[in-house]
Parts: structure tokens; C-alpha cells; sequence
């Protein structure tokens, strides 16, 4: 942006609007992009990985129903257990 001198300061001095406008043209010759939902991108394939999802998940939330019950049964939770902690157990056993 080209710079001009206003009252001893340097200030921004806009362009026209004419010259900030986008010039960008699109040329008609190039290939056309696939577009979603037409030919061979209108149905979604069937994933191979949501039967390991949906077993996952069910396995984190019984995680979280088995911690829980254990909280409401003897009054006190399991402690966290930190990466150290864990590595000075398995040294020491």
C-alpha cells in the first residue's frame, strides 16, 4: 500500500475502489470438478471401521458405568494413575 505524508506523519493511502476490486477470472476451459451428490459421489460407502467404533465406545462407556458403580458402592474412587507411577510399579513389581 503506497505510503503519503499527512501532517508530518506517514499514513496508508487507499487504492480507488476500482483498483481493489477482485480480478480474478475463471477461464471456461478447464476441466470441471466432481461435484458431491452427482455421479459416482452420491452415495457415501459403507465403512469397514464402524463395527470397531461402536464396539469401542460401548467399551469406554461400560468403563465409565463400571466406574462409576464402584464410586456409588464403596464411597471412594479408583486414583488416577499417572505414567510414572505406572513405570515405578512395573520396575519394582
Amino acid at each position: 500500500m503506497p505510503l503519503t505524508a499527512r501532517r508530518g506523519r506517514l499514513v496508508k493511502r487507499r487504492r480507488p475502489r476500482a483498483e481493489r476490486e477482485c480480478d480474478v477470472r475463471v477461464d471456461p476451459g478447464l476441466p470441471l470438478l466432481p461435484v458431491a451428490g452427482s455421479g459416482s459421489l452420491a452415495r457415501v460407502r459403507k465403512s469397514r471401521r464402524g463395527p470397531w467404533r461402536a464396539t469401542v465406545l460401548a467399551g469406554v462407556h461400560l468403563l465409565i458405568a463400571a466406574h462409576a458403580t464402584h464410586f456409588l458402592i464403596a464411597g471412594r474412587t479408583l486414583s488416577p494413575v499417572e505414567p510414572s507411577e505406572a513405570m515405578y510399579t512395573l520396575e519394582l513389581g
